[in-house]
């Protein structure tokens, strides 16, 4: 336990500054097979991604809020993706779990967890907001509860809607609740 804490402090001081955000995420594409490329520079706006798992209930409950925000959102030129990073959740379990959740969104399978560890991920959901040009506009929780329908401040969906109107989000960085991403 003592082993995971200081693995955790570690990933938290390696955290991407703003110069240092990956432009290109790639795996494999859990829903449909094959390869997935996610270039940040490809959106017109951001590009969204977000840490999700098959078994974190804090997770799954914010699925139809990431499946609703790509709904309005990837009309207005933003491009989202779920990644999958959880090392002890076998790749079938969670294929299965997010074709079942129909969250409208590419699944990338995180294998090794390494995006999860170029971007600093620490829990599932924990979500990044990625300009074309590479700058982190926001990082953190979707909402401010592990149940998406307890949330009282949509950190998430206020931070899409500053962009959208062309402004910086007021919050650029929020508290992260959920379950620990399995190395």
């Amino acid at each position: 336990m003592m082993k995971r804490a200081w693995v955790l402090v570690l990933l938290a001081l390696a955290a991407p500054t703003f110069a240092e955000v990956p432009r290109v995420f790639q795996g494999k594409n859990l829903l449909a097979g094959g390869a997935l490329r996610i270039e940040t520079a490809a959106a017109r706006k951001a590009t969204v991604v977000a840490f999700v798992s098959s078994k974190c209930p804090c997770s799954s409950s914010h699925e139809v809020t990431l499946r609703e925000l790509a709904r309005q959102y990837v009309p207005q030129g933003f491009q989202f993706v779920a990644v999958h990073s959880n090392q002890d959740e076998p790749a079938a379990t969670a294929q299965a779990h997010f074709q079942a959740s129909a969250m409208g969104i590419p699944v990338l399978q995180d294998d090794g967890a390494q995006v999860a560890d170029q971007l600093g991920a620490l829990k599932t959901p924990h979500v990044y907001v990625i300009s074309p040009a590479g700058e982190l506009l926001y990082q953190g929780g979707v909402d401010d509860s592990h149940h998406a329908a307890g949330a009282k401040k949509h950190y998430l969906a206020e931070a899409l809607g500053a962009i959208a109107q062309g402004r910086a989000p007021e919050l650029a960085q929020s508290r992260t609740l959920g379950c620990v991403i399995t190395r």
